[in-house]
Formats: C-alpha cells, structure tokens, sequence
C-alpha cells in the first residue's frame, strides 16, 4: 500500500460535512439509546433496534457516505489523475482506498453502536455489537469504494442497492440473501449476544464466511472499476 496515497484519500474525504453529519448520526444513536434505557426496555428489544436501525441503516449508511467519496471526489474535482501519475502499482492506490473508507467507517458506526447498546441497558450485547458492525463496515465499504467511481450519482446508487437489494430482496428470497451483509452481521450478533435461536438462520463460521466473501468480491470490484476508469 502507497503510506502517502492513503493519508492523501484520508484527508480529502474528511471533509467537514461529513464529520457534522457522522456526528449527528452518533449523538441520534446515543439520544435514541438513552430514551430506551428511560423506558427500561427488555434486552430484546435493544437487540433488534441495534440490528435493525444500526446493522440495516446506520452501518450501511455511513460506509455508503464515506467509501463514495473516497475516489469520487477526487474524480469530481478532476484530481484523481494526479494520483495515477504516481508510480505506484494500481493495486496499492486500491488498497489504500479501501483502507480510508474502512478507516473512517468502521470506528465510527461500531464503537457508537456498541456504546449504544451499553446506554441503552445491555452491556453485555456491547462486544458482539461492536464485532458485527465492524465486520459489516468492512463488507459494505468495499464496494461502496468502488461505486463512488461511476457517477456524481454514487450515493444515490448506493442508497437503493441498501432499500432495494438488503432490505426487500435479501428478505424476500433465499438467493438474493447469499450476498446481504446484513443478514450475515445480524446473525453474528444474534449468536454472540446470546440471543434465543436466530432470525436470521446463520451459523457463525458461514456468516464470517460470507462476510469474506463479500468483501473479497467488493475489494475485486472496486480494483476493477480504478484500472478501468484510468483506460477510459
């Protein structure tokens, strides 16, 4: 990996509206958590708002914001040339794409989210929280990296590939559940978290598989998408 591509993508999509709106997401989490804790909800009940509104919306969401921007603004701005004119293999100005996105997302979504869970009044969801949104901040941030390549309407793709794909298909029939980041995270939290049974009917070892297999095939995509956006 190229240290000095990877800091230089870091910093461009730093930017200050995506800290305002990340940390707006995080104290929404939080207030959200803290109402719960005041109503003195159930242990299940912070089990599924930690899989439905963190793993199904916050998650996906703020990798889709980040990983977009990560080459999609340099490509906006027209500088991404010059990050081609350095004599660096394409593979690593890839890896240090993926690693900026993962960077900034992951710590993001999965330490709030664990730490919501621990406001909330289910301390002991907080690992597994924290590994299953991890996990899926990876897997959705691979190919979101890649997505930001293709139009000034990345983010709006990347919205309905979550509405659309994650959230009525995945749902709706078994193949399409093969590659749904959600449904593998969840079931990860929902074994973990010593949760009865699981709604999402995965074992760990596949769900960690799929969770791999998923980023492995956004990670190629992505590549793919650099290499063929420099011959265009």
């Amino acid at each position: 990996m190229s240290v000095v591509a990877y800091r230089l993508l870091l910093v461009s999509v730093f930017s200050r509206g995506r800290v305002i709106a990340l940390g707006a997401l995080a104290g929404l989490m939080l207030f959200v958590a803290g109402v719960v804790r005041f109503l003195n909800a159930p242990r299940d009940v912070i089990s599924t708002l930690a899989s439905e509104a963190g793993l199904g919306i916050a998650v996906p969401i703020v990798a889709l914001v980040i990983a977009v921007g990560v080459f999609g603004d340099l490509t906006e701005d027209g500088t991404l040339g010059y990050l081609w004119l350095r004599p660096v293999a394409r593979w690593r100005l890839t890896l240090a794409g993926l690693l900026a996105a993962v960077s900034l997302s992951v710590p993001v979504t999965a330490a709030v989210l664990a730490l919501a869970v621990v406001v909330g009044g289910a301390p002991s969801l907080a690992w597994p929280t924290f590994v299953a949104a991890g996990l899926a901040g990876v897997a959705y941030a691979t190919p979101f990296v890649g997505i930001g390549l293709l139009s000034t309407r990345a983010l709006l793709y990347g919205l309905v590939y979550l509405f659309i794909y994650e959230n009525i298909l995945a749902r709706a029939a078994p193949a399409f559940a093969v590659l749904s980041v959600r449904r593998y995270a969840a079931s990860l939290l929902d074994r973990f978290g010593d949760l009865e049974g699981t709604r999402f009917g995965v074992d760990p070892g596949p769900a960690f598989l799929g969770l791999a297999v998923v980023t492995l095939l956004g990670a190629a995509l992505t590549h793919w998408l650099f290499v063929r956006r420099e011959v265009a």
